[in-house]
């Protein structure tokens, strides 16, 4: 990953939005590893070693991670679920429907906020939490058979 600004010796070795617009970013130079937080403006993260897009770090994290990973879900594999305890506000696309990748399953709330969960691939939606149900720190939101 490129970025413009000071010249750096390091690698980046981990990009994780921590909560929107604010991103972890672990850089490891000689050995050692560096962690900033850093806040995103007007589309642009700037780091001690340069400045980059937030849709280039999105997707170097989403690489890293698992596609569709973020502040609030993880993602393996077909199955995502949430860092933080949530409320199902909505279920979008339920048990047996067939979603896109990118297309919104669920809505849920968290810390006052509403937040969009989308699939992390396409294919069919063969398990998913209630609408109104709460689902714990680590718990599941849904599980699509990819493919």
């Amino acid at each position: 990953m490129a970025g413009h600004g000071r010249r750096h010796d390091g690698r980046v070795v981990e990009v994780r939005e921590e909560a929107p617009g604010v991103y972890r970013v672990v850089v490891e130079k000689s050995g050692e590893r560096h962690v900033y937080r850093v806040a995103a403006r007007d589309g642009i993260v700037e780091t001690p070693w340069g400045s980059y897009p937030v849709s280039e770090l999105r997707r170097h994290s989403a690489a890293r991670r698992g596609r569709g990973s973020s502040w609030l879900v993880e993602v393996e594999g077909g199955a995502v679920h949430v860092k933080l305890p949530v409320r199902v506000v909505q279920v979008i696309r339920g048990p047996g429907d067939a979603v896109e990748e990118g297309e919104v399953v669920m809505i849920v709330e968290t810390m006052k906020m509403l937040n969009e969960v989308k699939s992390p691939c396409r294919g069919r939606i063969v398990e998913a939490a209630e609408e109104g149900g709460a689902v714990e720190s680590g718990g599941l939101l849904f599980r699509v058979e990819c493919g």
